[in-house]
């Protein structure tokens, strides 16, 4: 997550200058980018989890950040805009997979016991989210002087990850009980929860609705420019201060589940994005930093 939030501001910032800082072409670039990411993830996300299910949790967990090494050490040789864009939606797709092989090898090892699987995710968000608060404010520190500095840095602790990885991590899913691999249809099956029950279907809109606002990934560092006059600098410590409460949040995920139950926890974070996305979208610089507190406890909303 670290080596990740160093590049948040990357390609918005060069597609910004590239693009003669025009805003709304910027903008409209980062949603075709998202969008591409987005159907790449529907595509090949149901693969990888039948792939970890048939080679094990642990090469997807050391290979992912191997080749994401790779294309971030190709972005700092070569910096120009298809090549970042082209790493950019590679970088997306690795990170799924060593999502998708974190999250099942927790599961692995907590599946008896959902309320400690809970906190298992708390914590790996909780330390996302300190990574990713240290890494938007070092990556807009480094971008502001070079923009190759965000990739080499990010390519210096993946090299440090990748041999950690191999060397101190267990294998969670033993070889009899994988599976012959299988290649599953495209993710769009999801429609799916929208035809089990009224519960199932509020829930599955609501998080929809929510994920419509959170997609718009790296186009909120165009929205904070246009509304508020945000530099790279500035958008990178309402980052960093996003991912640091996040991370005193998410530790507390569990202690939250365990009292309200996974229903008011639901509620009570659901209602803070709502709370937080109409603060953000109204106010100024002061109330976009005031709504952080309301903010974090939204984005437990996943947990």
């Amino acid at each position: 997550m670290l080596s990740n939030a160093l590049l948040t501001q990357a390609v918005p910032s060069a597609l910004y200058a590239h693009l003669g800082q025009d805003r709304v072409a910027t903008a409209a670039a980062l949603g075709r980018i998202s969008s591409s990411a987005a159907l790449l993830d529907i595509l090949v996300t149901p693969q990888l989890g039948r792939l970890s299910d048939t080679i094990g949790r642990k090469p997807l967990l050391v290979g992912a950040p191997a080749l994401a090494l790779l294309c971030r050490g190709v972005a700092a040789s070569r910096p120009t805009i298809r090549v970042l864009v082209i790493v950019k939606l590679l970088s997306l797709l690795l990170t799924s997979t060593f999502s998708v092989a974190l999250r099942a090898s927790i599961a692995d090892t907590h599946r008896d016991d959902p309320a400690a699987l809970t906190g298992k995710l708390g914590l790996v968000s909780a330390s996302a989210g300190a990574a990713y608060s240290v890494g938007m404010l070092l990556g807009g520190r480094l971008l502001s002087r070079s923009l190759r500095l965000p990739y080499l840095a990010s390519a210096s602790l993946l090299a440090l990850l990748v041999p950690l990885v191999a060397g101190r991590a267990n294998e969670t899913h033993p070889a009899g009980a994988r599976s012959p691999l299988a290649l599953r249809p495209p993710g769009f099956g999801f429609v799916r929860l929208f035809r089990n029950g009224v519960a199932l279907r509020s829930l599955a809109s609501v998080s929809a609705l929510h994920t419509t606002s959170m997609a718009m990934g790296d186009t909120w560092q165009v929205f904070a420019r246009e509304l508020r006059g945000w530099g790279v600098e500035t958008c990178g410590l309402f980052g960093s201060l996003s991912g640091f409460g996040h991370t005193a949040v998410a530790l507390l995920a569990r202690r939250s589940v365990r009292r309200f139950g996974a229903r008011g926890h639901t509620l009570l974070a659901t209602a803070s994005c709502a709370a937080t996305d109409l603060a953000l979208a109204l106010g100024s610089t002061r109330v976009a930093f005031a709504a952080l507190p309301v903010n974090w406890v939204g984005r437990t909303q996943g947990m």
